[in-house]
């Protein structure tokens, strides 16, 4: 009798064993798919010490262009400090005005 009745659920699809298949089935393809993701992350970790000199050489390029513009500013500031004292050197001249307390004439 029960393995009769047994045969008749498996017939119409309702024996439940489908569900816990299907639900097998996504944990299973899941556990497939992170596993690759896993993979995929980990071997851009192993790839190489290339891409890390490679790396380390254009951020020492870097840092030389860095110091090298730095140098320009303080040179830059400089030239702009020295222009102005000439600018207010020949406009006290020009005016025939000293004591002026921005400077020392």
């Amino acid at each position: 009798m029960c393995a009769r009745l047994f045969a008749e659920m498996r017939e119409r699809g309702g024996g439940g064993g489908g569900a816990m298949r299907s639900t097998w089935r996504l944990v299973t393809a899941l556990l497939l798919f992170w596993g690759g993701v896993l993979v995929y992350m980990s071997a851009s970790l192993f790839s190489g010490s290339d891409v890390t000199e490679r790396t380390e050489r254009q951020l020492q390029r870097a840092m030389q262009e860095l110091d090298a513009i730095k140098s320009q500013n303080v040179q830059l500031q400089n030239l702009a400090a020295e222009l102005r004292c000439v600018c207010v050197f020949l406009a006290h001249q020009e005016n025939e005005v000293f004591g002026c307390p921005l400077c020392l004439w």
